[in-house]
């Protein structure tokens, strides 16, 4: 099943997010949201309207949100600002539909000049005159690239460990990923705090919503410190990783009483980061295949012109 493009679940956030704002009931919101034309839609509005919960219902029907946006929209239910949380759901989805959209027109003219430096290696077989060897050179060329350009695609796609220990060594890449998981966990524990919820399930909300190892086990540490009764941060401690920010933050916000406050300014701090990070990698990245593409295409001349250059001198000699 084909699953709704990110422009579409932007849509849908903000059209439910207006109607929310606006006075009408869940049921009243889903079915006026038309941007996306889907069972699974009709199936929660369904629910919604046979006494269902929110938040059960998001998760059971539409398949097409991911964890964070479901911890989000779990913890904002709770605390009356879903409207709220779901256009910021909205802007999110939009920067990152934009973002790819960017990426892809930036890496269009690298990706057709890596294809002309393809077609420039077996240039030594068109120049004697064989066409056909030069054909079967260049196709078997293009398949070895396609077929291990795919493979790569569907690996990191259906593999999401790899995806993941990939993006943690690129650099910058890894910088934006960091930033952009301390954003959503920052943020998802603001909002699940600010619905009333208890600190541990905030916590253990905020960890699920992420599914990376690093936090699940930071969040086990946390979590035996807050069920002993101590305060959570004193689960801190031996936990390298994290930016000094956000621990002086927490710290002062748990002492002083607005945790909640000072977790929102970490979040739009790590968001604005990530963003920064993100539009370097947009720009860096295509540009290095660029200078892949025309280091090979140079090669290609040097070689070509020197294997003549070496037959113009043995006839000579």
């Amino acid at each position: 099943m084909a699953y709704p493009s990110d422009k579409q679940v932007a849509a849908w956030f903000r059209q439910v997010s207006d109607s929310l704002r606006s006075g009408l009931g869940p049921v009243e919101s889903v079915e006026l949201a038309d941007s996306i034309s889907s069972p699974s839609i009709e199936s929660f509005r369904y629910y919604l309207e046979t006494g269902g919960s929110w938040e059960d219902g998001l998760r059971e029907h539409l398949d097409f949100l991911n964890e964070t946006e479901l911890a989000i929209c779990e913890a904002s239910s709770k605390s009356g600002g879903l409207a709220e949380a779901m256009e910021q759901l909205a802007i999110s989805r939009d920067a990152k539909s934009d973002f790819r959209g960017k990426l892809l027109l930036s890496c269009l003219y690298p990706t057709v000049l890596v294809h002309f430096s393809l077609l420039a290696v077996p240039l030594n077989k068109l120049m004697d005159g064989d066409f056909t060897g030069y054909a079967e050179q260049v196709g078997k060329i293009f398949a070895v690239f396609w077929g291990v350009s795919l493979i790569s695609i569907l690996v990191l796609k259906t593999i999401p460990a790899i995806r993941r220990r990939l993006s943690e060594l690129l650099p910058i890449v890894s910088g934006y990923k960091r930033s952009r998981d301390l954003g959503i966990f920052c943020r998802t524990l603001s909002t699940a705090m600010n619905a009333g919820l208890n600190l541990d399930y905030s916590w253990a909300l905020a960890v699920r919503c992420l599914n990376a190892k690093r936090y699940e086990v930071f969040g086990e540490r946390v979590l035996e410190v807050i069920y002993r009764g101590e305060p959570a941060s004193n689960g801190f401690k031996e936990v390298s990783w994290l930016p000094k920010n956000f621990v002086s933050f927490y710290k002062s916000g748990e002492r002083s009483g607005g945790l909640v406050e000072n977790l929102v300014r970490l979040a739009e701090e790590f968001e604005k980061k990530a963003k920064r990070k993100l539009a370097i990698a947009a720009i860096l990245y295509p540009k290095i295949v660029l200078l892949a593409a025309v280091v090979l295409a140079a090669y290609q001349i040097v070689v070509f012109y020197m294997g003549h250059l070496n037959d113009i001198t043995s006839i000579l000699d």
